[in-house]
């Protein structure tokens, strides 16, 4: 992936001040940046497998919530939870 980035940033480089290329360019840029989000979206979900693998991951855990001194609306909002 990052061969193909490259490659495609240097051809964006190249045809950018060639106004009959411009939409190839255009065209380039967009696929660049889809690629781009993809690839942190993936980052991110990998991310979140990493956190998650460890030998008592697949355990229950248990929630605490207070309302601290948050007063009757904040008791009431954490009652509700």
């Amino acid at each position: 992936l990052s061969g193909e980035c490259t490659a495609a940033l240097s051809l964006i480089h190249e045809l950018k001040d060639d106004e009959d290329e411009q939409e190839m360019v255009e065209m380039m840029v967009e696929e660049c940046k889809d690629a781009a989000e993809k690839l942190l979206s993936d980052g991110k979900k990998y991310e979140l497998e990493l956190l998650l693998n460890g030998k008592l991951d697949n355990r229950n855990a248990r929630l605490v919530l207070t309302a601290g001194a948050g007063g009757t609306e904040a008791c009431d909002w954490v009652d509700m939870l």
